[in-house]
């Protein structure tokens, strides 16, 4: 429209400047350009012959007879044909000298959404008046019967008149229980006091006889049956039993001997019966039978005993319970005389024939064996010498057996001196006499000083000042003086107690000046020797032929393993010089990954990269750093974990600091949708301009900035709510719609026709959907409007009012779906 009202002023522009231009000129002269007897004048285009006064209007678009109108009297009216069925709907029509796409010449179309519904169509079972002649699905109706347990089978009692066969309907009406989808006439009868087959009969040829069973051994009495479906508590199917109350008596018990007849065959302990007892015929009564005089039976009479083994039943001191004893017989009946008699004596091998028998080697016997004796008191008896009594002898053995070995009572025992120095030579002044050299005790009683073990004689006189060979001369008065004992001793110059390796004097004791060691390696100065400090200073202090090794004043350094500038505070080492690999800082908090380090830039894999004592959770959308371009992405990835906040950062520029928490809807319609702008009555933003306000999960919040960054390759796909509570919350809202667009709906325009509708319901308002897009300023009310008007709308047609500044007539947020209505609040959502 815009553009036609454009080329309308242009060409009232050149009418203007045609018309000076005649009254310039000579007014007799008259111009048919196009020779159609039509002045220029009088004709309303001079250049072609086919458009004058007395031409035909027809239907081109152009004013064909000059009378200012175009088309008049000669368009056609269409009608829009939706289903494309060829016939349309007379409610939406337009005028044209040919048919728009999508209309027909004809309006009698009764539902245009349906294109099985038209004039003529035939009619089919599908709740629709196909044929448009006001009646539904006629003389398609067919007798079905409600099957509500859904087995196949209907109710007789519920029939139903339809053509449309859906769920819960059967063309059988035999079922007899349609509550019950186990109960219909090809289920097989059960013992259950059911007709589960529905032929009017109840557990026809399905139960069972059973009898009752008081002692629960299995079988019942014949005497009380029922007949049932189920076994009766007390109960069985076996019958046959002659002893109900005893458990042990049934057909297939086994029979015992107890004066019952436990096998129900009419017999009582029969022959075979368990329990039967083996017996003997005990003639001289001592219990034991004669095993030639066996039988069994369930009892034992009288005369008869269970045990037989008896090897002479004539008398009672011969039977295997006997004990047998020293007196010639076999008393036990094991056919041996005088074995293992109770009354036996104990005898003890004298192997060495010294009159003294071996504890360990015993033999029981009624009469004394060869080689034994009577006691047990030899303490070995494999030497004849060894006994009792017997002479003791330093030799390591306990010649008297009295338990001792070379006692102090041995006859051949040696003297021994204290060797208290232990120098191998002893001192008379202590003495022990044993047969074994006691410890700290020689043989020799020779020397002169036993507190030193460097004095005894025959020692090497040495330098010491002790008369080391116990010859009463002493170091160099003795003429035995060792020279190789002097001592070497180093000058100390400056007296710092360590001596200088090359200035030597030997002697017994030190000279002025002089100490036993040479361990200076600068005896011109004091602060230089073995025990001073090692300084950082270029020397060696310490003398230890290092310089400035393990120096006191060495500063730490910290091990860089990582090589990204900071080190590790657990590995760390002190020198004057920084050592290769190493800094004087132990900030870094992971020494093996250069990445990690004090102020490094931090992404989303939930290490602490900077080192400030936090991570991120690693989870997309959990924080600045593990931002999502949209919570679509965030939904995609399995990272949600319900409607709430998560970091968006849309741009994807690997600047965090840009990165904003934003409300994702993660639930409803799908899920994955970012709230862009949302607002509670009465609340109006302060500008009219649309930046960021409240946070995300407020209900006054906006953030129309960040669009452009969330559509996808430039299309926007939007979500519009409102509803009516006082209360926030988007489950109760009134209506929605889900919509997408090629362009930014607040700074861009269009003519229309990149909107595409998606979900929801449309706006009423302007005669159907046309998305969102552009703002104005309604003069007289300072508040921001987005509406709906494309290039077929004037301005005035708009959907809903966003982003108030103020109120709109104290009613408040406006939106058109079935007229005009207002509703406490609205939100905006892309995805």
């Amino acid at each position: 429209m815009r553009l036609f009202i454009f080329s309308f002023l242009l060409l009232s522009c050149r009418s203007t400047e045609k018309s000076s231009y005649q009254e310039e000129e000579v007014e007799q002269i008259v111009k048919d350009e196009d020779g159609d007897g039509f002045s220029a004048d009088e004709d309303c285009d001079d250049l072609d012959n086919t458009i004058n006064p007395s031409a035909t209007e027809t239907c081109d678009g152009i004013d064909n007879n000059c009378n200012g109108e175009i088309d008049e009297e000669v368009l056609t009216t269409y009608y829009v044909d939706a289903d494309e069925d060829g016939f349309g709907n007379p409610d939406i029509t337009t005028d044209s000298c040919e048919p728009p796409t999508g209309f027909v010449e004809n309006g009698s179309d009764c539902n245009d959404t349906e294109n099985t519904v038209y004039p003529s169509a035939e009619e089919i079972c599908d709740e629709l008046d196909n044929d448009c002649n006001g009646e539904i699905d006629e003389g398609l109706s067919e007798t079905f019967y409600v099957d509500a347990d859904g087995d196949g089978f209907g109710d007789p009692t519920q029939p139903v008149e339809t053509c449309l066969v859906t769920v819960g309907l059967s063309t059988l009406d035999s079922d007899c229980d349609d509550g019950n989808p186990d109960i219909n006439p090809l289920v097989a009868e059960t013992c259950d006091e059911v007709d589960n087959n529905c032929d009017g009969n109840i557990d026809e040829g399905v139960t069972t006889t059973f009898y009752r069973d008081a002692d629960e051994d299995g079988f019942g009495t014949n005497d009380d049956i029922i007949v049932s479906c189920e076994q009766p508590e007390g109960y069985t199917s076996i019958g046959g039993d002659c002893d109900d109350v005893e458990t042990f008596t049934n057909p297939i018990a086994i029979e015992i001997c107890d004066q019952q007849d436990n096998d129900c065959d009419g017999d009582i302990d029969e022959a075979g019966a368990t329990g039967e007892i083996v017996y003997y015929t005990d003639a001289d009564g001592d219990g034991f039978g004669d095993d030639n005089t066996q039988q069994q039976g369930c009892e034992i009479p009288v005369g008869q005993v269970p045990i037989g083994g008896d090897c002479d039943d004539t008398t009672a001191l011969k039977n295997p319970a006997a004990f047998e004893v020293c007196d010639g017989l076999d008393n036990d009946c094991d056919s041996t005389i005088d074995d293992n008699a109770i009354d036996e004596s104990t005898w003890y091998l004298d192997f060495d024939l010294d009159g003294f028998g071996d504890a360990s080697t015993t033999t029981q016997a009624c009469d004394l064996p060869s080689g034994h004796v009577a006691n047990s008191d030899d303490c070995d008896d494999t030497n004849e010498n060894t006994y009792p009594g017997a002479v003791e002898y330093c030799n390591g053995i306990d010649d008297d057996c009295n338990g001792i070995t070379d006692e102090s009572t041995s006859v051949d025992q040696t003297t021994w001196y204290l060797d208290f120095d232990g120098d191998g030579s002893g001192s008379n002044a202590f003495t022990l006499t044993s047969c074994e050299q006691p410890t700290g005790y020689v043989l020799d009683s020779d020397d002169c000083d036993d507190t030193n073990a460097n004095v005894y004689p025959n020692n090497l006189e040495v330098c010491d000042e002790i008369d080391n060979d116990c010859d009463l001369l002493i170091d160099q008065d003795d003429p035995d003086f060792d020279t190789t004992s002097l001592v070497e001793f180093y000058l100390d110059a400056d007296q710092d107690g360590f001596g200088d390796s090359t200035s030597t004097q030997m002697a017994c004791t030190p000279p002025t000046n002089h100490v036993a060691n040479d361990q200076d390696c600068d005896d011109g100065d004091e602060t230089i020797n073995p025990s001073a400090s090692e300084i950082c200073d270029t020397i060696d202090n310490d003398c230890d032929g290092e310089v400035d090794t393990n120096a006191i004043d060495a500063p730490i350094w910290y091990l860089d393993d990582d090589e990204d500038g900071f080190g590790e505070i657990n590995a760390f080492t002190n020198n004057c010089e920084e050592p290769t690999g190493y800094v004087a800082n132990s900030d870094d908090c992971d020494d093996t990954d250069a990445s990690i380090y004090p102020n490094a830039p931090e992404i989303c894999d939930g290490i602490d990269r900077n080192c400030d004592g936090s991570t991120n959770s690693g989870a997309i959308g959990s924080d600045s750093t593990c931002s999502a371009a949209t919570c679509q992405e965030i939904l995609d990835d399995g990272a949600s974990v319900g409607d709430g906040l998560y970091w968006l950062d849309p741009d994807q520029d690997g600047d965090f600091s840009d990165a904003w928490q934003a409300y994702c809807d993660m639930s409803r319609d799908g899920g994955g949708w970012t709230k862009i702008e949302s607002a509670l009555w009465p609340y109006f933003f302060p500008s009219s301009g649309w930046e960021t306000v409240g946070s995300a999960e407020d209900a006054n919040y906006s953030i129309f900035s960040e669009l452009y960054d969330l559509a996808d390759n430039g299309v926007y796909t939007f979500r519009y709510e409102v509803g009516n509570s006082g209360d926030w919350t988007s489950n109760n809202r009134a209506h929605y719609t889900i919509w997408s667009q090629e362009h930014h709906p607040a700074y861009e325009t269009t003519d229309g026709s990149d909107y595409v509708y998606i979900a929801g319901e449309e706006s009423t308002t302007c005669g159907g959907f046309n998305g969102m897009h552009g703002r104005y300023y309604a003069e007289g009310y300072p508040y921001t409007v987005v509406t709906d008007a494309d290039s077929n709308d004037s301005i005035s047609c708009w959907w809903h009012q966003i982003l108030p500044l103020q109120n709109y007539n104290n009613l408040g947020y406006l939106e058109g779906y079935n007229g005009p209505n207002y509703h406490y609040w609205h939100s905006f959502w892309i995805r």
